[in-house]
């Protein structure tokens, strides 16, 4: 997993640990990816990378995006796309 991890609340606004994301910053997601985890179940990861102006230089960052038939609503999609929505995607599924 990266190292830095997009924080869901405030919607979209922080880069943990401890660099802020500003609105409209952008983010790149190159997948999304089943992770499963020995205690807390499986959970919908998107992975990518984005500029961090404070470190100078491009870093892999993580979302936490759902759970196995679901997505909630990311940082970066807008307040019309419902805030859980199922997916029937096999290749989310177990």
């Amino acid at each position: 997993m990266p190292k830095y991890g997009i924080a869901s609340k405030p919607l979209g606004d922080r880069l943990s640990p401890d660099y802020p994301i500003p609105a409209g910053h952008l983010v790149h997601i190159d997948s999304v990816k089943l992770k499963a985890t020995f205690d807390s179940g499986s959970f919908l990861t998107a992975l990518g990378h984005t500029f961090v102006p404070q470190l100078g230089e491009e870093v892999a960052v993580f979302y936490d995006w759902g759970a196995i038939g679901s997505l909630d609503r990311a940082p970066w999609e807008p307040l019309t796309v419902p805030k859980r929505r199922v997916i029937q995607d096999q290749a989310f599924l177990p």
